[in-house]
């Protein structure tokens, strides 16, 4: 019976995806849930803990909990467990794990990791599996040696820094949010050595492993293939230019909306704030400001930002910025009357514009109804419940202050949107698609023009 029933999940990969992320939000709640896990000593009811859990494995950063000071350490390490399992990705840290110990994947679960990993062969697939954790793994390991570095001497114990360390680098690379210190960041806010060492690990997890691998492959480090260029394939270029001119453009009209945000600050801090909450919004969490007294436009600006989020196949969540660079090269190519959408000398198919519409499409609805509902559940400002929205959809983790406050509905529903988020909402369309394979015959109906517009 149950053979049958992980059968079924595993034939379709979105159904796999989802399944597991319930499966390790269900066991991260039981944990949190423990007289351990809080400082205090005492159980932790179970919305508090399942919220807490799915920010964590969805790497959010949305907290009804201190981090700081609710939870003990093991508590804390638990999610940073979760935040390592979600940003690595579930099935892929299923998978490497089954690699590790020398056991085969069931067919059925091979075709389910191919799919999502977009690899064709079982050699390959384990070649991507093991480059992913270990990237991640490297990655991780420098910032922890960045930040112990610094933090080194300036707790109370060694242990105290080195956790602290190990922690933040996880949350960074992750695109988490979480942080150890109550006030999230602030307190680092003209801290040169901080803010480049958490932005550029948020830059590197946000990009997405294929931008990352391919990057890799163009360093004297990699092994070349006979015959074949090293090169920037299409997608890496889309990231990486649409990723600069959001950081850029963000820092920019950030800093120009939020003047009176910046008008005590010293000079250095008037350009690494902006700078670092350009980059932290759209995927990450962290803040160096009091989100709450930012004015509208910023806020607005901020929600823009958390909906783009960040590259395919990273720890970012959002309609990712490939989505947007599809949807604005088309509107460009409709505006010159062209038949192709074309960039960098290359023709992007349709089907794949049809793809970067409907995720967004997809994206917009999700944030109306849950606006809509929550906005009835919540006794909250419009423009405060729109901004929690954007942030859990976009699992960034940035809030104005109503998170903790958040009614138990509501935070069931931030919960749910949080997973939406992760998953992605072309996922969960796939879901309750029907079966993928040779396409069926269909009748084709006379043509007629629709009015639009």
């Amino acid at each position: 019976m149950l053979d049958k029933f992980f059968r079924f999940f595993w034939k379709k990969p979105e159904f796999a995806l989802c399944f597991s992320f319930l499966i390790t939000i269900f066991s991260g709640t039981v944990l949190l849930m423990l007289p351990w896990a809080s400082a205090a000593g005492r159980w932790t009811s179970f919305i508090n803990a399942l919220f807490t859990a799915t920010s964590g494995v969805c790497v959010t950063g949305l907290i009804v909990l201190d981090t700081a000071t609710y939870w003990s350490r093991f508590g804390q390490t638990v999610i940073m467990v979760l935040m390592q399992l979600g940003g690595l990705g579930i099935i892929t840290a299923v998978a490497f794990s089954a690699l590790l110990i020398g056991k085969k994947l069931l067919s059925s679960r091979e075709e389910a990791m191919k799919n999502i990993l977009d690899v064709a062969s079982r050699a390959e697939l384990k070649k991507t599996i093991l480059s992913i954790v270990l990237a991640t793994l490297a990655i991780e390991f420098v910032g922890f040696l960045l930040l112990f570095a610094y933090w080194s001497g300036k707790f109370p114990s060694l242990a105290t820094s080195l956790f602290y360390s190990v922690f933040h680098s996880v949350s960074a690379f992750g695109n988490a949010g979480f942080s150890l210190f109550s006030d999230s960041l602030v307190r680092f806010r003209g801290n040169l050595p901080i803010v480049l060492t958490f932005t550029s690990l948020i830059i590197l997890g946000g990009l997405g492993f294929t931008v990352l691998r391919n990057i890799w492959g163009l360093t004297p480090f990699s092994k070349k293939e006979k015959g074949v260029k090293k090169r920037l394939n299409l997608h890496s270029k889309l990231v990486i230019v649409t990723t600069i001119i959001l950081i850029s453009l963000g820092a920019l009209l950030f800093y120009s909306f939020g003047a009176l945000n910046f008008k005590d600050l010293p000079w250095h801090e008037k350009i690494l704030a902006p700078y670092f909450q350009s980059v932290t919004t759209r995927t990450a969490g962290f803040s160096t400001l009091n989100i709450g007294q930012l004015s509208s436009a910023s806020k607005l600006l901020f929600m823009f930002l958390m909906f783009i989020g960040g590259g395919v196949g990273g720890t970012a969540g959002g309609i990712k910025v490939t989505t947007l660079a599809l949807i604005v090269l088309m509107i460009w190519a409709m505006f010159k009357g062209r038949g192709n959408v074309e960039v960098f000398k290359r023709t992007i198919p349709w089907p794949v514009i049809k793809k970067a519409v409907a995720v967004a499409s997809v994206s917009v609805m999700t944030v109306l109804v849950f606006s809509l509902i929550l906005i009835h559940t919540e006794n909250a400002q419009f423009e405060d419940v729109l901004f929690e929205v954007f942030s859990a959809f976009g699992t960034v983790g940035l809030s104005t202050g109503l998170t903790p406050t958040l009614s138990q509905v509501g935070k069931v529903l931030i919960s749910i949107l949080m997973l939406v988020g992760r998953i992605g909402p072309l996922a969960l369309v796939l879901m309750l698609s029907k079966e993928r394979g040779i396409p069926k015959k269909e009748t084709r109906f006379l043509e007629e023009d629709v009015l639009v517009g």
